[in-house]
């Protein structure tokens, strides 16, 4: 939003409702040009033809400013100087033809009528201004004041004589498709206006509250204001947390703010907006209450993305690695597989480890291709091991949108293709989570890729959804017990309850059971005892990259 359209929106404002002073001012201005005409008329040499049309100009003003009754006023008093009553007055100097009566009725007529039409023609586009601003300057569903209203206020605050600092919070009601689920999707706008209405009136607000997004609010706290802002914040958190009556039903919001403040956070309108916005997403996925802006987040926010412009360059240059690590046989001691993980050298920054850029690839369908690379590289490493006389399979980490991306199943299809290796040499590790969230839609590529030969593994056991419904529904054949069970077994009787009770339950479904995170001798007997098929960890060995872990293999 620059300054021009800033002052002209200003100017248009106060043409819709002009203050005292302004109508003070344009009544006097315009019986100065009343004033001047008339003497120019009546006492100068001027052209009277041209001074007569001249008086169409204080009627158009005058509607301009008042209207159509101010139009009609001013066509009157136009009129009135050019009343009949005044002697030897022509009407048109060229022929001679001096007013009379009915001429001069007609000349007043023609001054009203402009009058009239001028003031209902800005009458009409008034109406119609009013209309677009309505539009475009508040929510449709909610008739408050949007994000474009938000922005030209904080404008409009900035631009002020007596600019002072302010914050800027912004409120996500996390919820919401709950809500409209249950309240109805019309009656929603309603709902969110008593939302507003609450909070107006609790925290006693002089300004507006904003209905920047269809599940987000806003509210500008300046300086000015009679709160402070600790006792805001604790008021804003307080109200939030009480239920919202809506039709005698209680309902209560799950809720995140975010806050950026004038002029510690930003200069502008939008630079103020999006860190208040940065701040919310912090706040959401620390699962705090309140968050207020940091340049941390900033950096953190620029470092994703440059992270994420490099992904493709570093594919098409071999920046990419793969590391594996054993997984071993807890009856047999032997190797029998090993896990692709995937390591990243970047050509600027140096080693990247994967839960630095693996989290921010998974939102995008960069994933697709990454996943492939890796599949294709596994494949390769598959070759190599078998020629080496190590007939081990390789697990793979698959994101949930894999299995949403209907390329997936026939891209890695015909890389197994091209390498003539078959599905069964590999495992796919998909996270508890991953397969709940994924389970609608990938649950027929998943049932795909298991005809095919895959074989698949339940990773992270335990730190998501568990539930017996839906393990029983996925046919799977590994279920992996998350590091963090396994790294807690020594510390306390508790803990080591229930990874027994994992392994158990993983026997009781017919699969067979994985350890990872094993870091010493003890934790490694404990496993044995509790008749866990297989572990991995740092006790055997670290990923390595192929040679490395190939001579790992064949060692005595």
């Amino acid at each position: 939003m620059n300054n021009s359209s800033f002052y002209i929106r200003n100017i248009v404002d106060k043409w819709q409702k002009p203050g005292l002073k302004i109508k003070v001012a344009s009544i006097f201005i315009i019986a100065v040009i009343f004033t001047v005409l008339f003497f120019l008329l009546y006492h100068s040499s001027v052209q009277q033809s041209l001074v007569i049309q001249s008086l169409y100009v204080p009627v158009i003003i005058s509607a301009i400013i008042f209207r159509t009754s101010g139009g009609i006023i001013a066509g009157l008093i136009a009129a009135m100087i050019l009343s009949p009553q005044i002697p030897e007055l022509p009407l048109d100097i060229g022929v001679a033809i001096f007013q009379e009566t009915i001429a001069w009725g007609l000349g007043a007529g023609l001054f009203i009528l402009v009058g009239i039409i001028t003031g209902s023609a800005l009458d009409m586009i008034n109406h119609q201004y009013n209309q677009l601003q309505q539009a475009s300057f508040f929510s449709p569903s909610t008739e408050l004041p949007n994000k474009y209203n938000l922005l030209n206020k904080i404008e409009w605050h900035l631009n002020s004589e007596t600019s002072q600092e302010f914050t800027l919070f912004i409120i996500t009601i996390e919820n919401a498709t709950e809500i409209i689920n249950n309240i109805g999707h019309n009656h929603f706008g309603n709902f969110f206006k008593t939302i507003a209405s609450n909070l107006s009136q609790q925290l006693e607000l002089s300004t507006d509250v904003y209905n920047i997004y269809e599940n987000n609010i806003a509210i500008l706290l300046t300086k000015d204001s009679e709160i402070d802002r600790p006792l805001f914040i604790n008021r804003l958190i307080s109200i939030l947390e009480d239920p919202i009556k809506y039709n005698d039903i209680p309902i209560y919001l799950d809720t995140f703010i975010g806050a950026a403040s004038y002029p510690d956070d930003g200069k502008g309108p939008n630079e103020i907006f999006q860190k208040a916005y940065i701040a919310l997403n912090k706040a959401q996925k620390n699962s705090q209450t309140l968050s207020f802006y940091d340049e941390k987040l900033d950096d953190t926010g620029k470092s994703n993305l440059i992270l994420l412009g490099g992904i493709k360059p570093s594919l098409d240059n071999n920046h990419f690695e793969l590391h594996y690590q054993p997984k071993i046989d807890l009856k047999t001691n032997e190797v029998v597989s090993a896990e692709a993980l995937i390591r990243w050298h970047h050509p600027e920054i140096g080693m990247i480890p994967p839960g630095k850029f693996i989290p921010q690839i998974e939102k995008t369908a960069l994933i697709n291709e990454l996943t492939c690379w890796v599949f294709d590289e596994a494949a390769k490493a598959s070759l190599l091991l078998n020629d080496a006389g190590l007939d081990l399979t390789i697990s793979i980490n698959v994101a949930p949108r894999n299995l949403q991306c209907d390329d997936f199943l026939p891209q890695i299809t015909k890389i197994l293709t091209a390498h003539a290796i078959e599905a069964n040499s590999f495992e796919l590790e998909l996270t508890e989570t991953d397969l709940v969230e994924g389970l609608a839609e990938g649950k027929k590529i998943f049932s795909e890729l298991a005809k095919q030969g895959f074989k698949i593994s339940l990773d992270d056991f335990g730190t998501g959804y568990s539930s017996l419904a839906y393990l029983k529904e996925l046919d799977f054949d590994y279920l992996k017990i998350d590091r963090s069970f396994v790294d807690d077994m020594l510390a306390g009787e508790e803990n080591k309850e229930i990874v027994s009770a994992a392994i158990t339950l993983g026997h009781i479904l017919k699969k067979e059971v994985i350890a990872e995170g094993v870091e010493n001798k003890d934790t490694l007997d404990l496993l044995k005892e509790m008749d866990c098929d297989y572990a991995q960890g740092y006790y055997f060995s670290k990923p390595k990259p192929l040679l490395e872990f190939m001579d790992y293999c064949t060692q005595d």
